[in-house]
């Protein structure tokens, strides 16, 4: 496997290597290896920046009378790198497992770790790269806190308003004041508040249970870590063990319910969901929500404007229908709407609201009393 990580002007080459150890059934020969490395070796050194090599290379380099392991080190000394792990890194008591880099190079910092693995035959190696770490993907929100609003107050605000003291005599004026005052009022009461925060995968499965479970595993591997005992290290392992089946029990039960409790229809979007991730959604261009919000309402006018311009220049054979009898009804006269009938209409319609509302839906049926004085 070949990585480049990246972060600003730095960035490193990481080469995963694994060397199956020859046997009869995939006749592979240590001379083979050793010739398919150095080419690649020959390759990669002339490559610009930082390079690591890691992985499972099944060579015993702590074995100084191994011919193969002192060959396997010439060829590293010959291209200028250096192999950085010491110690045992398999259950046996040979070092597998390595580490190179150039030997002119400050890439990997500090001691290479060998930790003692509990579920492997292989022990896992850290270390520390001397890289600048890719900064958490962040986006800016803007936010009222509307919960926060003393309605009482926004009420008596209302009621000292021009809207209730004055209001326009003409309709569109009217509308045009109710959008300035409640929108000045929502500015006093709950002032638009930007906040920066960090962009995390949406985990609907994970629980508080699940998180705390995480912290008793990291709490038992420090322990492990710092102590080295065999009954903290089983403490670990049981912790580590609970927290895996928890985990899987509870990605499993969350994705069998929502199959369950949907239709055939919803069925199609939540396996289209799980198999593709969702895309962004792509809007044309815009500098506010009030211009993507013009954009839209034009494009769809001058699609039905089409349509009857095409409808209206077909050629159609005219056709003609009898009609019996004629319609008497009609409206003369409208009942005017009281204060009752309009709040039934506001109240019993949904509680969703837009960003171009001048106030949220769900306050502007807390303050219908003041709005229809």
């Amino acid at each position: 496997m070949d990585v480049t990580i990246s972060q600003g002007s730095s960035s490193v080459r990481v080469f995963n290597i694994y060397r199956p150890p020859p046997s009869s059934e995939n006749k592979l020969t240590q001379s083979m290896f050793l010739e398919d490395f150095g080419t690649f070796l020959e390759t990669i050194s002339a490559i610009p920046g930082e390079i690591i090599l890691l992985g499972d290379f099944n060579c015993h380099v702590n074995d100084a009378d191994d011919r193969f392991a002192r060959a396997f080190q010439d060829l590293l000394d010959a291209v200028g790198l250096k192999q950085h792990v010491n110690g045992a890194t398999h259950k046996s008591g040979h070092t597998l497992d390595l580490m190179i880099s150039r030997d002119t190079s400050n890439v990997i910092t500090g001691v290479v770790e060998i930790i003692p693995e509990i579920f492997s035959d292989h022990y896992p190696v850290g270390c520390y790269l001397n890289l600048q770490p890719p900064k958490a993907p962040s986006k800016t929100m803007k936010y009222r806190k509307i919960r926060e609003i003393d309605t009482t107050e926004f009420m008596r605000d209302i009621e000292s308003s021009s809207l209730y003291t004055n209001p326009a005599p003409d309709l569109e004026e009217l509308v045009n004041q109710y959008e300035t005052v409640m929108g000045m009022l929502l500015d006093k009461h709950a002032p638009l508040v930007e906040k920066s925060v960090i962009v995390r995968p949406h985990c609907p499965w994970y629980t508080d249970e699940l998180r705390l479970a995480k912290q008793k595993k990291r709490q038992a591997e420090r322990k492990y870590t710092k102590s080295k005992l065999e009954i903290d290290k089983q403490i670990y392992a049981d912790h580590s063990k609970s927290y895996k089946t928890m985990l899987e029990t509870a990605k499993r039960d969350h994705h069998r319910s929502k199959i369950e409790d949907c239709d055939s229809k919803e069925l199609f979007r939540v396996v289209d969901k799980l198999c593709n991730p969702a895309a962004e959604l792509a809007f044309p261009d815009h500098n506010s929500e009030d211009e993507l919000a013009e954009k839209f309402a034009t494009y769809f006018d001058e699609k039905i404007q089409k349509i009857r311009n095409d409808l209206d220049s077909a050629d159609q054979p005219k056709k003609s229908s009898a009609t019996g009898g004629s319609c008497v009804s009609s409206f003369e006269t409208f009942r005017e709407l009281s204060s009752d009938d309009i709040r039934k209409i506001i109240m019993d319609s949904p509680t969703k609201s837009c960003p171009l509302d001048p106030i949220p839906t769900d306050l502007f049926k807390t303050c219908v009393e003041s709005l229809l004085l």
